[in-house]
Order: structure tokens, then sequence, then C-alpha cells
């Protein structure tokens, strides 16, 4: 993902109107200038982005740092985000698709949340990693 020409882009933005999108940043903590990148990006197109507020494999202050109960919290939380959003964003960088991030791929796909992804061309990669660790299946179109 690009940033945009900022100039230019201020200069020719239009006025929001009406209720922003609302998306979610899903992917690896081990990527959080990427969070930071994109996140930036879509805010500043009008987007209220939802992030992780606590990077869970920081050294010392990290979710894992501070047990496996609060990291599991983490993870159930950042479910409730997915749940306010219209969208989620997969930062799957260098296809890189961790087992949280897979579960809250299966989660936005089971909710009909429209997925985007930072790399694009890895997106079937991820969908297999999703698919295989059994957390997602074909919804069943049968009454």
């Amino acid at each position: 993902m690009k940033p945009p020409d900022w100039q230019r882009w201020c200069e020719e933005r239009p006025v929001l109107t009406g209720r922003p999108r609302i998306t979610c940043l899903c992917g690896s903590t081990r990527f959080m200038q990427t969070f930071h990148d994109v996140g930036s990006i879509l805010t500043l197109q009008d987007n209220i982005v939802l992030s992780v507020g606590v990077c869970k494999h920081a050294r010392d202050h990290g979710g894992e740092a501070l047990g496996q109960g609060i990291a599991d919290a983490l993870d159930a939380l950042h479910l409730r985000k997915i749940d306010l959003a219209d969208d989620v964003w997969c930062l799957n960088v260098g296809g890189y698709i961790g087992e949280s991030t897979a579960r809250e791929i299966a989660y936005a796909m089971l909710h009909g949340k429209t997925l985007h992804w930072l790399e694009p061309a890895r997106k079937q990669e991820a969908l297999v990693k999703v698919k295989a660790a059994g957390l997602f299946e074909e919804p069943s179109h049968e009454n």
C-alpha cells in the first residue's frame, strides 16, 4: 500500500459526509510498523481504524510477557473489534499469517466482513493456512 501524494491529496480532498467506514487491522504484532503505516494511510483516507493497543510480542510490556491469560483476553478483544468493523485489512507481511491472525481472518469471513490484503498476491496462501488449520469451513447453503 503506497502512501498518496499528501500535498495533492490535501488540496483535492473531498469533505467527509456521512458515516466513515470502520476498518480493523489484523496481522502479526511482529510487524507493528506496518500497523502504524497502514493505519495512518487509512485514517487520512477518512476511515476509523481499529488496531492493536498492546503489542503481544513486546519484550517487557507485551501481552505474552504479561501472561497467557492476558494474551488470550487481547485476542478475544480483537474479535470484538472485528465485530464493530465494516471491513478488515489483513496485514500479511511477506505472506506471514500466524495462528491468531488466521483465527481473526476466519472469524471475519464467518461474519461476512470484506477482507482487504496488504499483499493481495499472497491472499490465497493465507486462505489455505486458515482452512488447513480447520478454522473456517465454507458455509452450507442448505436450509
